[in-house]
C-alpha cells in the first residue's frame, strides 16, 4: 500500500473481537475537507497500523472463535462497513482479510445453524450497494474449513478469494477500478431463487471477473 501514486479513495479498518469496527483511516465526515490531492496517508501506514493493533487487539479464548456472536458480529460489521461506502461514488471493492468465517455452528443446545440465508441477503445487498467483496485468507490452520462462506460472498458480488496474496489482492481491485463495465439486462420477475449469471468475451485471452449468480428478491 505504501507504493499507491494516490491513497484518497483507500481507506482502512480493523475488525475487533468484541465485532468492533475500528477506523485505521476512515472515509471524511460530511463537512469535512478531503486529503489534498497527492497526499498519501499510506506513507505512514505502519505506525497508523501498529497503533491500532496495540488499541484494538487483546487475548481471546479459542473456545469462542466458532460462536454464533462471533459471526453475527462478523456479519454486522460488513453490513455497517457497507452503509459506510454507500455515501462513496461508483463502484466500491471491499478487500476482507479473513482467515474465514464458519458456514455452520453448533449452538450451546447441540443443534447446527447454518449461515448460508444470511450470506445471501447480505451479497445481495452488497450488489445493490454497488459494492464488490474480495478476501485474503492469510494461510494457517484457522483458514483450512471456513473458505465456504468466502467464496460465496465472493461468487454473489463479483469478488474473488484470494489465498495469503494480499498484494494481488489489491492490484486486481486498483486494475478492475480503472477497467471496469456495468451491463444491464432485464430481469425475470422476483421469484426469491438463485440464478446463474454468465459473461463471455469473444476475445481470446480475455478472462472476466463478475458475479456468478443472484438471488431474486
Amino acid at each position: 500500500m505504501k507504493s499507491l501514486e494516490s491513497s484518497e479513495s483507500v481507506y482502512l479498518y480493523l475488525l475487533s473481537y468484541t465485532g468492533n469496527l475500528y477506523p485505521v483511516h476512515a472515509p471524511p465526515d460530511k463537512g469535512v475537507a478531503p486529503e489534498p490531492p497527492g497526499a498519501r496517508w499510506t506513507q505512514n501506514i505502519q505506525p497508523l497500523l501498529a497503533a491500532a493493533i496495540d488499541r484494538v487487539f487483546g487475548f481471546k479464548s479459542p473456545d469462542d472463535k466458532l460462536a454464533n456472536g462471533r459471526v453475527d458480529e462478523s456479519y454486522a460489521a460488513i453490513k455497517t462497513l457497507a452503509s459506510t461506502m454507500q455515501s462513496l461514488p461508483g463502484w466500491k471493492n471491499l478487500i476482507w482479510i479473513t482467515h474465514g468465517v464458519p458456514n455452520v455452528v453448533r449452538q450451546v443446545d447441540g443443534r447446527s445453524y447454518e449461515y448460508s440465508p444470511q450470506i445471501q441477503s447480505i451479497a445481495t445487498t452488497l450488489g445493490q450497494m454497488n459494492i464488490t467483496l474480495s478476501s485474503v485468507d492469510p494461510g494457517g490452520e484457522l483458514g483450512s474449513s471456513n473458505l465456504d462462506t468466502l467464496n460465496q460472498f465472493a461468487n454473489l458480488t463479483g469478488g474473488k478469494v484470494y489465498d495469503n496474496n494480499f498484494g494481488k489482492a489489491f492490484s486486481d481491485v486498483i486494475a478492475a477500478w480503472h477497467s471496469g463495465y456495468v451491463i444491464g439486462y432485464v430481469a425475470p420477475a422476483a421469484d426469491h431463487k438463485y440464478h446463474k449469471v454468465r459473461v463471455e468475451s469473444l476475445r481470446k485471452g480475455i478472462r472476466i471477473q463478475t458475479k456468478q449468480g443472484y438471488y431474486s428478491q
